[in-house]
């Protein structure tokens, strides 16, 4: 399918996406981006490591899909020892869950031109923006590589982002093979998702902390820091 147009596909899913959870009680932008993520997460580890818990969900007609999809969190936060997927708050609704999943599982995600789950929190913070904002940003996957092709990163040197969000330069340094070690701080609960897109780029994800980067300095970590500055926060 052609980029743009499966960026198109992709909007649209969004969006039905983002009414059905409105019709659930789920409005806020933050509060849907953390469901959503967790499908979107789910049908992406599914697709890059073989793995056949989106087949599960997807072809699951009779049995309890709330249950089948806690099931595969619960096995998901074990294998990397973290809780990478949040409660699915969609109780009791099977209908729901299953219209989610049917909705996502006609994108071909891998297709779409930039880290989906960025993209994905791109269009649930803007949203969210328009109804008073959040205090929380998206760099966009234009700077984070402009300003990693600026400084000439060696292979040994490992990269900090005390401010990192969902991990878009730790995701192009990966994607670009940019650096060691790959070390990220957040204050906020994007800390998961940048843990998250590091999985699904096979880098190791323990390095990245929820952590208040500024009251807590991590020093003697690494050799270049690199980060969009929170700008919004006291």
């Amino acid at each position: 399918m052609d980029k743009e147009l499966n960026k198109k596909v992709f909007l649209d899913i969004m969006v039905n996406i983002k009414n059905i959870l409105k019709k659930e009680g789920i409005r806020g932008g933050i509060e849907q981006f953390d469901q959503i993520i967790n499908f979107v997460f789910i049908k992406l580890l599914s697709e890059k490591q073989k793995l056949n818990y989106w087949d599960k969900l997807k072809n699951i007609i009779n049995e309890d899909l709330y249950y089948e999809i806690n099931k595969i969190k619960q096995i998901i936060n074990d294998k990397f020892q973290f809780e990478l997927i949040k409660d699915i708050t969609i109780k009791n609704n099977n209908n729901v869950i299953r219209s989610i999943v049917s909705n996502l599982d006609k994108l071909e995600i891998n297709e779409v031109d930039q880290d989906i789950s960025g993209y994905v929190f791109e269009f649930f913070i803007n949203s969210a923006h328009h109804n008073g904002g959040l205090g929380e940003y998206y760099t966009p996957r234009i700077v984070t590589k402009y300003l990693l092709n600026l400084i000439d990163i060696k292979q040994y040197e490992s990269i900090y982002d005390p401010f990192c969000g969902t991990g878009g330069f730790l995701v192009t340094a990966a994607e670009e093979n940019k650096g060691n070690m790959l070390f990220g701080g957040e204050i906020s609960n994007s800390a998961r998702i940048a843990k998250m897109n590091l999985i699904l780029h096979g880098k190791e994800h323990k390095h990245i902390c929820q952590i208040d980067s500024l009251a807590n300095p991590r020093e003697l970590l690494y050799d270049i820091v690199i980060t969009n500055i929170p700008f919004s926060q006291k």
